[in-house]
């Protein structure tokens, strides 16, 4: 390995293999998750959230999307893979509108708030 030499004030990273500039990563211990990751796991817990909210369980949810394989939707739920909101929005705009409000709130600096409006009637 060549030896690092500053160059106007940078180092010179040229031999040095990525994966030893990880960020976090010590022997034996895991690397910190990237961004990418740790969307995809409050995607699937704005999923868990509203397949619950919706009282649609994971094995129905999956056979109503067409999915023969219902742990399709337990690796969604666990960041495994990626939401298919295509999919997911066959499941009725009840649970989709139950999906929404739960990843707006993943969201820095959203807030959620329900607003009921009660309009009287007279006869």
């Amino acid at each position: 390995m060549r030896a690092l030499m500053p160059t106007n004030g940078r180092a010179v990273l040229e031999a040095v293999p990525p994966q030893t500039l990880r960020v976090g990563e010590r022997r034996g211990e895991a690397a910190a998750p990237t961004n990418g990751e740790a969307f995809l796991k409050a995607h699937g817990q704005a999923l868990d959230w509203a397949l619950d909210r919706a009282r649609i369980e994971q094995k129905d949810a999956a056979y109503r999307m067409g999915y023969t394989d219902p742990g399709v939707v337990s690796r969604w739920i666990s960041g495994k893979e990626r939401l298919q909101l295509d999919k997911l929005r066959m499941l009725g705009d009840d649970f989709f509108a139950e999906l929404l409000v739960a990843l707006a709130q993943t969201c820095d600096g959203v807030e959620v708030r329900t607003q009921v409006t009660l309009i009287a009637r007279t006869a």
